[in-house]
């Protein structure tokens, strides 16, 4: 009696899986890349946020500043990101977008847009009002 051993997977079992590896990572890639995406978007909005705030904070502890803020909106109302990244630090967009800031004086509301149509909503804040004096 001779009986042979199999050791090993045959050539048709190693299609086989191969192939599931593939259906797999071809159904599973699309959604890791979307994640990836958000996620991108996601640290471009907080970004702007935090611009804003930091921008608000500024403004409302220096009148001063203030002041500087609507004359560089008056000089240019399409974008005043140059004059404030004189004194806050603006990251860069994940995505590779271009941020723009402006500014309504009239309203007193700031807002930065992303260049990337994909990151939904500007980032708003408000600086109408009088500024408190404490005394």
């Amino acid at each position: 009696m001779n009986k042979e051993k199999n050791k090993g997977f045959s050539l048709i079992e190693l299609i086989v899986v191969i192939a599931i590896m593939a259906v797999l990572v071809g159904v599973l890639a699309p959604a890791y890349l979307r994640y990836v995406e958000k996620a991108r978007q996601q640290t471009c909005y907080y970004n702007m946020d935090n611009v804003v705030r930091e921008v608000q904070l500024l403004a409302y502890s220096d009148p001063e500043y203030m002041d500087e803020l609507e004359d560089a909106a008056t000089d240019n109302p399409d974008d005043i990101l140059p004059f404030v990244s004189s004194s806050v630090t603006v990251p860069h967009c994940p995505s590779n977008g271009t941020y723009t800031m402006t500014f309504n004086s009239s309203t007193g509301v700031l807002t930065m847009e992303c260049s990337m149509n994909v990151h939904g909503l500007p980032s708003q804040g408000g600086l109408g009002g009088e500024i408190p004096n404490e005394e």
